[in-house]
């Protein structure tokens, strides 16, 4: 399931183990490469990948 948080939560709840992975169109600093790893797309194929919530969602 997912826990929604706010942008500037994202990092730090995940690295306080409230999560597995962080999804949020974040772009790479030097600042949050500190806090976690980031990958980078290994296909030339686009991707499109939806996060879909809804009021009865856990």
């Amino acid at each position: 399931y997912m826990i929604p948080v706010t942008r500037d939560r994202l990092l730090p709840d995940l690295n306080a183990g409230l999560g597995d992975i962080a999804a949020g169109n974040l772009t790479v600093t030097d600042s949050r490469l500190k806090q976690a790893d980031f990958v980078v797309g290994q296909t030339s194929k686009p991707i499109r990948e939806l996060v879909i919530t809804g009021p009865k969602s856990p």
